[in-house]
């Protein structure tokens, strides 16, 4: 009878005591959260780090037991307790946005620009062949639409942006 509750308390403990119930049970509310949200970052990625004392901005290096490891510009790697984190950030950069506004504006510019050049040819033209106005427009749409679109992605890559990793309740 002794070696069975003896076996019991023994695989009570270790189904009980599993890692993922270990740090289930170390965490806070926000704890679990801001875990799994710093877990898909990849590191080295910029982050900014809200808490009570202030913002820490850094480069993200890791979880490290319950803290956040940073590296910092302006000192050594500092270590954050997750507990302490009220809402952070992931640095990202707006090319694809950028691309969008671009396109739609360089294929209005060029499909405007195939249309001007359609009536510049037929005043200019002595009977030869400028092509059609619909022909022109569609090429300039599209020619314009491709450098808006790269020029935009261009502009919108240099334009930094803040995504909300794991906002505080009531944030």
């Amino acid at each position: 009878m002794r070696s069975f509750s003896v076996g019991l308390v023994v695989v009570t403990a270790l189904v009980c005591l599993t890692p993922e119930k270990v740090f289930a049970q170390q965490d806070t509310a926000a704890g679990p959260r801001f875990r799994e949200a710093f877990a898909s970052l990849p590191e080295g990625r910029t982050v900014k780090v809200l808490r009570s004392s202030g913002t820490t901005v850094g480069q993200y290096g890791g979880i490290v037991g319950d803290s956040l490891a940073l590296r910092t510009s302006d000192g050594p790697p500092v270590t954050l307790a997750l507990d302490d984190v009220e809402a952070a950030w992931s640095r990202k950069h707006k090319a694809g946005k950028g691309a969008l506004v671009g396109g739609i504006v360089g294929v209005v510019l060029g499909g405007l620009l195939g249309a001007a050049a359609q009536s510049f040819c037929t005043g200019l033209s002595d009977g030869g062949d400028c092509g059609s106005v619909s022909g022109n427009i569609v090429v300039g749409a599209l020619g314009g639409g491709a450098i808006g679109a790269g020029v935009g992605a261009l502009i919108g890559a240099v334009i930094p942006g803040w995504k909300p990793l794991a906002p505080a309740p009531g944030r």
